[in-house]
């Protein structure tokens, strides 16, 4: 099985709170299932209420920075 990352991200409070990062969570992990990537808790990178207007997201960079 291949290892794959996460990362999800929502803009606003109320995305947040419609927990819309949830169903991102749900549909990444479905597809990664499907296509035999295997993902672990370590690999999920998550922004919440983060705008994605620059790079400058801690989870975003985390993931970008890793080995």
């Amino acid at each position: 099985m291949r290892r794959a990352a996460l990362y999800a991200r929502v803009s606003t409070r109320r995305q947040e709170k419609e927990a819309t990062i949830d169903s991102q969570i749900a549909q990444l992990e479905a597809y990664a299932e499907l296509h035999g990537y295997a993902l672990s808790q370590e690999h999920y990178f998550i922004d919440q209420a983060v705008s994605g207007k620059y790079l400058a997201r801690p989870a975003w960079t985390a993931y970008a920075t890793q080995p």
